[in-house]
């Protein structure tokens, strides 16, 4: 009997020990979360956007008022500096909503193309 016993003992002790190594390899395994990954995925999400309705392509074309109305709908919450770039630097669009002083800025980069030349756009967002 006492056999039995040491044996239900250990096997239990053993599916305890087996639960919290998977746990802690399952929490361990998550990448940290940045405080303000919404805000990143906001700022992609609208850089998106402005290369599929097409706000750069039209200001490629020298217009940029779709891309300036689709910056001015952002939340306003939400402070930015929109920038477009080309593949030697020079700066092609700038537009910002400065709400003052920001220390917990995200940076959102994509690349976008007119076929023919080749842009970055960097939307750097803050809250107020």
């Amino acid at each position: 009997m006492r056999g039995i016993v040491a044996t239900l003992d250990a096997i239990v002790a053993l599916v305890i020990a087996v639960f919290v190594i998977g746990a802690t390899m399952q929490l361990l395994s998550k990448p940290p979360a940045r405080p303000d990954d919404y805000l990143y995925k906001y700022s992609m999400d609208v850089l998106t956007v402005a290369t599929k309705d097409g706000s750069f392509a039209q200001g490629f074309d020298g217009d940029w008022t779709r891309l300036a109305g689709l910056a001015d709908s952002m939340s306003s919450n939400v402070c930015y500096n929109l920038t477009v770039t080309n593949a030697t630097g020079y700066q092609a669009y700038n537009r910002e909503r400065d709400c003052g002083p920001h220390e917990n800025a995200v940076v959102g980069r994509r690349v976008v193309s007119d076929r023919t030349r080749v842009y970055t756009a960097e939307l750097e967002a803050w809250y107020k």
